[in-house]
């Protein structure tokens, strides 16, 4: 298998495990606190990604590579928890595309003072983003009825910088470690949260009938991260990125089949610019 159809493949992979992700956590975040919801699904994980490490006898990356990793579970676990009030508050077909336009901006961004400037493509795929973003906002007072779509596509940038800090520093762990630097992902992700639900006194237990969500949502994200860093491993960052975030066409899919969302013809032209911006951008 060729490393170029690996990172095609292994992306895919990511955006489809984060796509019905992001849906469960929606619906999942509306009758319990999306901080409890990531911090429960990261707890749970660590023990079981340290036993998995062990057994494959996976080497211990340097702590440099553990750093990096920690700090993109933070960046990771900031963007989950603002995506998930994002997605239980408003409507999951624009929420998703907007925090992925943002998301795959970052990388761009960041490649722009380490690589140069951008292509022509990408700066078309910029000027596409943009105009997504208007024609999203843009809703009737029928249709947004209970929702604040303002409000939650402020907390959709502010998840797309922290998804996007999570696909910069991970890159940064050079190493071809997939379980440890999961692991420090996962514990760095729950030590911030748990210190953060405490300071703000935060009741984020959940109900028992809601664990099984709650550890589905843990898995399925899991799923996804585990299959990008495989994916930037085996070729360029960019690629492995803009195919990862075509995990709202996931989420929208499910959302308009499962829950029967509608979208005014102006939100469903930003939408396809959204998704369609997302490609140019990283070309």
């Amino acid at each position: 298998m060729s490393a170029e159809f690996a990172v095609i493949s292994l992306s895919l992979f990511a955006s489809f495990f984060w796509g019905a992700g992001d849906f469960t956590g929606g619906l999942t975040s509306k009758r319990m606190d999306a901080y409890g919801l990531v911090l429960i699904a990261h707890l749970i994980s660590v023990p079981v990604l340290i036993m998995l490490a062990l057994l494959t006898g996976e080497t211990l990356p340097p702590i440099s590579d553990l750093l990096w990793s920690a700090g993109a579970g933070i960046s990771g676990a900031i963007a989950l928890t603002t995506f998930y009030r994002a997605l239980s508050e408003g409507n999951m077909g624009v929420v998703a595309p907007v925090t992925a336009v943002g998301a795959t901006a970052l990388p761009v961004i960041f490649a722009i003072f380490t690589e140069g400037l951008p292509t022509t493509l990408q700066m078309i795929g910029f000027l596409l983003a943009l105009v997504g973003v208007w024609f999203i906002s843009q809703s009737d007072d029928i249709m947004t009825a209970n929702v604040n779509i303002r409000r939650s596509l402020m907390m959709a940038l502010v998840a797309s910088l922290g998804f996007g800090g999570f696909f910069v520093l991970v890159d940064q762990a050079e190493s071809t470690s997939v379980l440890w630097k999961l692991v420090a992902a996962r514990s760095g992700s729950s030590v911030f949260l748990l210190g953060l639900v405490t300071v703000l006194k935060r009741r984020w237990l959940p109900e028992r009938d809601l664990l099984p969500a709650v550890v589905g949502v843990g898995i399925l994200d899991l799923l996804g991260n585990a299959f990008f860093i495989m994916a930037e491993q085996q070729g360029r960052l960019d690629i492995s990125v803009v195919l990862s975030s075509l995990y709202p066409a996931v989420t929208l899919l499910l959302a308009r089949f499962i829950l029967q969302e509608r979208l005014s013809t102006i939100q469903f032209a930003g939408v396809l610019a959204a998704l369609v911006a997302i490609v140019f951008i990283v070309v």
